[in-house]
């Protein structure tokens, strides 16, 4: 992205610092909002996980006691600078008004799934190990269930039922397991440890800077060597229109990257693809000479 910034002149008055650290925050959040998905993923099939995974999920890493405070901080829904009210869902936000306030989006839902696999799974509850303070944590979350928010999902019945009795007595304890024993990542472990970041993104970001017209062609070069490369197109699935997004057969004929579905949508396409597609088009030719 700095490469083909850096190429690319600038249209316009904007502070593109900025712009790249709103454009990374928003990156940061869709992974996180994917994070959630994962994990429950991961908790519905926690049965059949392996016992390393598990240790991580329930003990290391204790999602758990992260589950709650992120149904209070509600991340997933704000206000607009128009006072509307928005939520997070599918990758970007959208605005609602009226009744569809108090419907679930999908990050809040898959939250709740992870509460209720983590709580009531018999594998989770055999490898949760309780005290007060986890107990005080998890029993928070009851105030949230509301008869709306169980309408939309019956399945948490069994969850207000579940903390209901952790409220009148003791937390269930976990059951004693065998000695466990991981494998460490060793590779992983010494990159991460033996790497100077701080270093390494300050360099990054003088190459970029004092990089000269012909490194960034270089650098555009390799690129169009990835994109044209033999094997690439073999995991890709059928190709999209990059206009309209309906199934494609003809290409670009300069840069060999975008897919169009007819000779109008490339036509319309051509002032945004045509800055990129110069660039790969001239960075190709130097790699011919």
């Amino acid at each position: 992205v700095s490469t083909l910034c850096s190429v690319f002149p600038a249209t316009s008055s904007i502070d593109h610092s900025k712009a790249l650290f709103n454009q990374r925050l928003e990156v940061d959040f869709g992974v996180a909002m994917s994070a959630i998905s994962l994990v429950r993923s991961m908790s519905e099939s926690a049965d059949e996980l392996p016992l390393g995974v598990m240790s991580r999920l329930m003990d290391e890493n204790d999602v758990l006691m992260s589950l709650v405070p992120l149904l209070e901080s509600a991340p997933w829904k704000r206000r607009n600078k128009d006072g509307k009210f928005e939520k997070f869902s599918d990758g970007r936000w959208h605005v609602v008004e009226g009744d569809d306030v108090l419907r679930l989006s999908k990050p809040e839902a898959q939250v709740w799934l992870c509460l209720y696999h983590l709580m009531l799974s018999p594998a989770c509850q055999q490898r949760y190990d309780w005290d007060d303070f986890k107990k005080n944590n998890a029993l928070r979350a009851r105030k949230f269930m509301t008869e709306v928010l169980m309408d939309q999902l019956p399945v948490l019945s069994d969850l207000a039922r579940f903390l209901d009795q952790l409220s009148l007595s003791a937390p269930p304890q976990a059951s004693k397991g065998a000695l466990l024993i991981s494998q460490v990542p060793e590779l992983w472990e010494s990159i991460m440890s033996g790497t100077d970041w701080k270093s390494a993104r300050r360099d990054t970001r003088n190459n970029i800077a004092n990089a000269s017209k012909e490194d960034r062609m270089e650098e555009m070069k390799k690129l169009a060597d990835v994109y044209g490369a033999n094997n690439f197109e073999e995991f890709m699935g059928d190709p999209k229109c990059s206009k309209c997004g309906q199934p494609a057969e003809q290409r670009c004929s300069r840069c060999k990257l975008e897919w169009y579905c007819s000779r109008e949508c490339q036509v319309a396409s051509w002032k945004e693809h045509k800055t990129l597609c110069n660039t790969l088009h001239e960075a190709s030719k130097i790699q011919a000479v």
